[in-house]
């Protein structure tokens, strides 16, 4: 399961970025409507100043027939140029709102056609009937170039009136107008370009030079131009909020994680409060002054069940304790009666007694255990350290089972230094040495063997402790420190109280030494202790 802090982050951070994408998407489609709605609008803008253009003619001032050759040069040369190999029948001198202009006709092929040129010599278009001419030279961007915008005109029928001059033989898409209000699309312009295209329905005013009158039919007129300004800032505004949303969701993503590092220090600090309190600081409680209000429930009922769990290791303790000391004075009394008894009399009784002996030494030996136990709960045994040679320890912890081993036919092997020097509580560790040693010997099958060692005496000694085992499984080495702990369930054996390796285990504590407790192989147990604090060898003079 994963922690808080990560499915907060994880958490806070999607939904951050998750507004983040639907904001900076909203912004995008926002600004994309209003930047195509501009263009739009200047496109329409543009459409509706060509079509009032085309209506607004004025009144034209019927002209006089003049002769070619009586023209300024410019005007004949600008002719002759747009007339190429027709003949001229006739040109016309015209005034349309108050400028002058030449109107000549000329035929090619047998086909009549009119052309209009300027007093200044400028070509400016042919001659339809809806006056488009004039507006194809004022306006130069539907000339061909290599950007070129668009116009078409068609009238109620689809039938092609008027077309800009850049469309040479392509069209623009026509469609039947569907209301009086301007369409809008996008299409791919004749060059293959993205463009935009306006469809306005209007109704034009016929000009015919010389003549004026007003026009009944509807015409559709389109205009197009390339969107690719447009696009450009699309994309670019596009970029800048792939960049600006990577940036912000890695600022977003550092914010949450120190947000959430700041928000979780009380819960922080909570838990290592916590994994500081064991058996022997029952008295700590959580403090619940400075704590966020989530979390003084949450300390108020840990500190309640902690003063539950102090208040109920300290029954144990004082019953542990009161019980060794009630059983030890008549285990004592029983002990010495037996003694006397014993040296006092020689009939039938003596084997009684020295079975009432042997009961009363162990009955005293567990009340012993039971209250070096409970001094270690309750921290009532000092620790005098002092330089105290674990081998001399060693010999001395093993001097009364030497006997025993020899009776049980053990073999024992020593590997010990000349000396190995170490700072620590000398009766406190043969205490452990004892218990250790003692039980080496009385788990150890009749033949067996035990081995005692130091090893790295000069740097940091590791005491290694290791008997032939005949019942122990991988699966037992987690109980062996408990108190009354036994492998025999049925208890047969009233040698043993199941409390030695317990002692061992609080006295090990106390000195803050390591245990360790192994079955290398399933006929051989080791007991090992280090974490000794070493002094160095003293050399002989």
């Amino acid at each position: 399961m994963s922690s808080i802090r990560g499915q907060l982050i994880r958490g806070m951070a999607k939904g951050l970025v998750i507004i983040l994408l639907v904001s900076e998407a909203i912004l995008y489609m926002g600004v994309r409507t209003a930047l195509t709605r501009q263009f739009d609008e200047t496109l329409l803008a543009k459409a509706r100043a060509f079509a009032a253009l085309s209506n607004q003619t004025g009144e034209d001032v019927d002209g006089r027939l003049v002769a070619i050759t009586s023209l300024p040069p410019p005007v004949r040369d600008a002719i002759r140029r747009a007339a190429g190999e027709a003949s001229i029948p006739e040109v016309e001198e015209v005034v349309k709102e108050r400028n002058l202009y030449y109107k000549v006709e000329c035929i090619r092929d047998g086909v009549e056609s009119e052309f209009l040129v300027a007093a200044s010599g400028e070509y400016m278009g042919p001659i339809d009937e809806y006056g488009f001419a004039v507006h194809d030279a004022a306006m130069p961007e539907f000339q061909p170039s290599a950007t070129p915008e668009y116009y078409q005109v068609w009238d109620e029928d689809g039938e092609a009136i008027a077309k800009s001059p850049s469309l040479e033989s392509a069209t623009l898409p026509w469609s039947r107008a569907q209301s009086s209000a301007p369409a809008y699309q996008s299409i791919t312009l004749p060059d293959g370009r993205n463009g935009r295209m306006v469809t306005l329905p209007f109704r034009p005013r016929r000009a015919d030079f010389g003549n004026t009158g007003g026009g009944e039919e509807f015409l559709l007129l389109a205009v197009a131009r390339s969107r690719r300004e447009l696009d450009t800032v699309l994309h670019i505004l596009l970029c800048g909020l792939f960049a600006t949303g990577i940036l912000l969701s890695a600022g977003a993503a550092l914010v949450v994680r120190a947000t959430v590092k700041s928000g979780l220090v009380p819960l922080d600090a909570l838990g290592q409060q916590a994994t500081a309190i064991d058996a022997a600081n029952l008295n700590i409680r959580f403090p619940t002054a400075r704590l966020p209000e989530e979390l003084i429930p949450i300390s108020t009922r840990l500190n309640e069940l902690l003063e539950r769990l102090e208040a109920a290791f300290s029954r144990e303790r004082r019953f542990t304790s009161d019980v060794a000391h009630e059983l030890r004075t008549p285990i004592a009394e029983l002990r010495a009666l037996a003694e006397v008894e014993l040296r006092s009399q020689t009939g039938n009784g003596a084997p009684y007694l020295h079975d009432a002996l042997a009961i009363a030494t162990q009955m005293e030996r567990l009340v012993a255990a039971l209250l070096t136990l409970a001094r270690c709960e309750s921290s009532q045994l000092t620790v005098i350290r002092e330089p105290v040679d674990l081998v001399t320890a060693l010999k001395e912890a093993w001097r009364p089972l030497a006997e025993k081993c020899e009776k049980r036919l053990l073999h024992v092997r020593f590997d010990l230094p000349p000396e190995a020097v170490v700072e620590t509580d000398r009766a406190l560790l043969l205490a452990i040495l004892t218990n250790t040693l003692s039980n080496a010997v009385a788990y150890t099958p009749s033949g067996g063997n035990v081995t005692v060692e130091i090893m790295g005496a000069d740097s940091a000694p590791i005491l290694r402790i290791s008997n032939t085992n005949a019942q122990l499984r991988k699966a037992d080495l987690s109980h062996l420190a408990e108190p009354f702990w036994r492998k025999d369930t049925a208890r047969s054996d009233t040698s043993h109280s199941g409390v030695g390796l317990a002692v061992v285990a609080a006295l090990v504590d106390l000195l803050e030494l390591d245990l360790a407790l192994d079955l290398p192989s399933s006929d051989l147990f080791c007991l090992s202790i280090s974490g000794f604090h070493t002094l160095p060898i003293t050399q002989p003079e």
